[in-house]
């Protein structure tokens, strides 16, 4: 079969899981394969506080009363309540609060669907070859982690995409340079930045890498100067913060986070708002407020629950950000190598380990949420192609990375969920894997940076 031929062929597939995706949406084929999706009605359940957070400011209510709001969605929709920055709400929950709450799910279903073959369409700019342009979109939009962003109508489709955009910057800067139809990577990074940013802001992570390379430094501080003015105008101006606390108050708070982590929860409260809930800084307090919270759902897949599990005892807390403390100390040390392309090369192995670090050091990690490595699964793909890298681990991680994209093995122990092995082994599929990516990632970016500090001391003493 020839290069056309496989480029044809491997987009009738994704056309076709696609489809098959939509026809799930409305007759629940993979439900099976979720407990929640299984055992309850949770279609569109993470969407419907979008439009709502709209509506809420329409009537000078704060867009985090959820559940105190006029109601929007079947009944079940109150079960996720609004906690995306509040800016977010504004400009993208306007548009789809103008329709009845199923169109506007619908809506939303092929907004997300056409932001992922949008991330597929520009990653797809960084190589020639066919067969792996028309991979780009089946890695991206072909797995069960993109159909329960769907499914769910969570809003992680942007988060996707923003990756996507960062990894395409930072791909482009290290190896597409003198490249004709090279893509604008500062605009490109900026975009992917901003759509972390005011949506899920993992890109935060991201930000002291970023700063050390020189390339990206000015774009990173801009993305970050118009996050602040953003966020600062949601916090003080009145209209887009009905429900406002005093700011010196609030500054309080948000300086107390055992304080935050006790009152400020809203799993804790049993969905019960306090005042402070309503204030916007309720959009960052609420990352402080899940920072140590621990529940052992099903359908969660974090690396604490599966250990703890496992174990049958919670585990130190400390042992859980070890990942995330690891890939930050790896990042601030890239400044250290002169040669830019190489840099650029292990910022973009780092970026992999500092998404990979929200599934081992943070809590409450849903099996949608692993949708967010798949630009990283693209960029491993491409890496194989390019000289002097280390083909052979990057091979072993895009082959790991193939077990990301799979159901989980719920469907066979359904009956069994509350035997704590089973529950480790449902879990398993998906832990593991993120797990072993990280340590694959660390490790070339380590060894790499250690021969990199060798060689630049020895430089220093024979001079």
């Amino acid at each position: 079969m020839n290069q056309r031929s496989k480029h044809y062929l491997i987009l009738a597939l994704v056309i076709s899981w696609v489809i098959f995706m939509l026809l799930s949406l409305r007759f629940g084929f993979l439900n099976m394969f979720s407990y929640s999706a299984s055992q309850f009605s949770t279609r569109g359940i993470d969407f419907f506080c979008l439009p709502r957070s709209f509506l809420n400011l329409l009537e000078m209510r704060s867009m985090f009363d959820t559940w105190g709001a006029t109601a929007y969605g079947p009944p079940y929709s109150t079960g996720y309540g609004y906690v995306y920055h509040p800016a977010f709400g504004l400009l993208v929950g306007f548009w789809f609060s103008f329709f009845t709450p199923w169109t506007s799910y619908s809506l939303f279903v092929l907004f997300s669907i056409v932001l992922l073959a949008w991330s597929a369409q520009v990653l797809s700019r960084c190589t020639a070859d066919p067969v792996r342009k028309s991979a780009c979109y089946l890695l991206l939009l072909c797995s069960f982690p993109t159909y329960w962003i769907l499914h769910m109508g969570n809003i992680h489709a942007i988060s996707v995409c923003g990756f996507a955009f960062i990894m395409a910057a930072l791909f482009s800067l290290a190896y597409r340079k003198d490249a004709p139809n090279r893509i604008p990577e500062q605009a490109y990074l900026l975009s992917g930045l901003l759509m972390s940013f005011f949506t899920k802001p993992f890109a935060l992570l991201y930000l002291p890498l970023l700063v050390m390379n020189r390339e990206t430094r000015k774009t990173a501080i801009l993305g970050l100067a118009i996050y602040g003015v953003v966020s600062l105008i949601f916090l003080q101006v009145p209209l887009f913060n009905p429900e406002k606390i005093d700011s010196i108050e609030m500054l309080q708070i948000a300086m107390n986070p055992e304080f935050i982590k006790e009152n400020l929860n809203v799993y804790k409260n049993n969905f019960v708002l306090n005042k402070y809930m309503k204030d916007n800084s309720m959009h960052w307090l609420h990352i402080v407020a899940q920072s140590d919270f621990y529940w052992n759902h099903v359908d969660i897949f974090s690396l604490s629950a599966f250990t703890n599990t496992l174990a049958g005892k919670i585990l130190p807390k400390f042992i859980y950000k070890l990942p995330l403390l690891i890939a930050l100390a790896l990042s601030a040390l890239v400044v250290l190598i002169r040669d830019s392309k190489k840099r650029l090369e292990l910022s973009l192995l780092l970026a992999m380990a500092l998404t990979l670090t929200f599934f081992l050091s943070y809590n409450t990690v849903w099996e949608y949420h692993f949708a967010l490595f798949q630009p990283a699964v693209v960029i491993l793909m491409l890496l194989r192609d390019e000289a002097g890298f280390c083909k052979k681990w990057t091979s072993v991680a895009l082959g790991v990375s193939f077990f990301l994209y799979l159901p989980t093995c719920y469907v066979f122990f359904s009956d069994k969920v509350t035997d704590r092995f089973m529950l480790s082994v449902i879990r398993a599929d998906k832990v593991v894997p993120a797990l072993i990516l990280y340590l694959i990632l660390i490790g070339i970016s380590g060894a790499q940076m250690a021969r990199e500090i060798v060689k630049r001391s020895r430089a220093v003493i024979s001079s």
